[in-house]
């Protein structure tokens, strides 16, 4: 909702989690509040199935750049906002949160000023030094 309401979206939603319980019976009562709830509030149900392939797409693709890159920076950004978005799944989504977009760019302008800084001139670690005599 964040993306949207900076986009321009006048669209009202609740804070915090989401109020309706689910009871089966007396075998279960949930308030199922996941991320899966609240993209499908957004996009609907068709909607989110398609967001999700995409995003999955779209951090493959990531992933696979940051690995074939020598010097990456914008794709370990992603890959580190990555893990929170898999890792905070199951609870809500982190696209919510404004702060998330600002952490992101952050980290990526410390990567890109990291990656000027730092020395390219080949030299590595150390090599481990031989035994004497051998």
């Amino acid at each position: 909702m964040a993306l949207f309401k900076l986009l321009g979206s006048a669209k009202e939603v609740p804070q915090g989690v989401f109020a309706e319980y689910y009871a089966h019976g007396d075998l279960v009562t949930t308030n199922i509040f996941t991320m899966f709830r609240g993209l499908i509030l957004d996009f609907g149900f068709s909607g989110t199935l398609l967001f999700m392939i995409a995003t999955g797409f779209l951090f493959h693709l990531t992933f696979h750049t940051m690995l074939r890159n020598r010097r990456p920076v914008f794709t370990v950004a992603v890959f580190v906002f990555m893990m929170a978005y898999f890792y905070n799944s199951f609870i809500i989504s982190v696209l919510g949160w404004n702060r998330m977009y600002v952490a992101f760019v952050l980290l990526w302008i410390v990567l890109q000023l990291n990656k000027l800084i730092a020395p390219t001139g080949g030299r590595g670690l150390a090599p481990a030094q031989q035994p004497l005599g051998g």
